[in-house]
Formats: structure tokens, C-alpha cells, sequence
């Protein structure tokens, strides 16, 4: 059997003006929009086809631990240079290289690789030209400052528009290199 690419998927809901969280860190506001906008029954739009891991940062562990702890079917890999505590069994820390870590990830038989944040993990990975594929979900909040999903100071992403749907106030769009 051929094996499989392991896509890295960066995907996420940002801001109208481009942040994925406000100057605290917290995705209160842009969650609470999202969840009361995306109809009851409909799929959540960020979870990409296909994964198996999922990489974060210390501060998207924390505002979305539970969720994260409830995929219990999916390796969960925080990335952070001090000890967590409350990892489930489906969770590791990582302390070192993100480009490394996905490049032995690569190397390995599996499925899709979702970056689910945060800045930090999405600036490195777009630096090192690893993303093979960008999921946003647009939400028409402007929150003025913050974290940028993009370090606007490096270059952008080198990716196309796939697909761009607009429904429930919020737009649904896919990159793809």
C-alpha cells in the first residue's frame, strides 16, 4: 500500500483584522461567536479530514485543555519548555524543535497533522515552509490587537485559495500549497 502524506494542517478561527487572540491570550471572544453562530448539529468547521496528531502551545493547552483531553483517539503534543501538569494519556509534552518534531512525524506512518495553535507554533512552521495546508474560519470581529495568526514581519505563507464558503456570518476558507 502507498503510504500516506502526512499533511500539516494549520487551522483555526481569526479575527477579521487577523488576530487568534486577544493581548491576553484568551479565545473567549472569538470562541463565544463561533459557538453561538454555528447552528447545533453542524460540524465544527476547524477539524481537518483525516488526523491523528494534534500540536499546540502551552497557551492553547490551556484554554482548550478539555476539549483536547476528550481526544482520547488522537496523540496530543504541547509544546512547552516547563512540565505540564493534568496531561491525559493521549497527551505528551515537547520541549524541543518544532521543525524537527513534524519532520520525524513525516517519517512516520499516520494521518494528518492539525496545528491547532498557537502564534508562536504557526510562526515557525510557516518560516520553515512546512504548511501544506491553511483552514480558517473568518469571523467578522475585529478585535484590534492581540496575537496575529501571521508574523506580518516574516513573509507569508506560500499558499492558495482552494475553497471559500461564507455562511452563519462567519467564512470558511482553505489553503492549500
Amino acid at each position: 500500500a502507498e503510504k500516506m502524506t502526512r499533511n500539516l494542517i494549520i487551522s483555526v478561527l481569526v479575527s477579521l483584522d487577523g488576530y487568534i487572540a486577544d493581548e491576553q491570550g484568551s479565545v473567549l471572544a472569538l470562541e463565544r461567536f463561533y459557538r453561538d453562530h454555528l447552528p447545533a448539529g453542524v460540524v465544527d468547521w476547524r477539524v481537518p479530514p483525516d488526523f491523528d496528531t494534534v500540536l499546540v502551545g502551552k497557551n492553547t493547552y490551556k484554554c482548550y485543555y478539555h476539549s483536547l483531553l476528550n481526544m482520547t483517539q488522537k496523540e496530543v503534543i504541547v509544546f512547552s519548555h516547563t512540565p505540564l501538569a493534568g496531561l491525559g494519556a493521549n497527551m505528551r509534552c515537547f520541549s524541543g524543535d518544532v521543525i524537527s518534531l513534524i519532520t520525524q512525524l513525516r517519517a512516520n506512518e499516520g494521518k494528518n497533522i492539525w496545528l491547532f495553535g498557537g502564534g508562536d507554533l504557526i510562526d515557525q512552521v510557516v518560516c520553515g515552509d512546512l504548511v501544506d495546508q491553511i483552514r480558517l474560519v473568518t469571523l467578522p470581529l475585529n478585535l484590534t490587537k492581540g496575537i496575529a495568526l501571521f508574523n506580518t514581519t516574516h513573509q507569508a505563507p506560500k499558499v492558495n485559495l482552494q475553497s471559500l464558503e461564507t455562511k452563519y456570518e462567519m467564512s470558511y476558507s482553505i489553503w492549500t500549497k
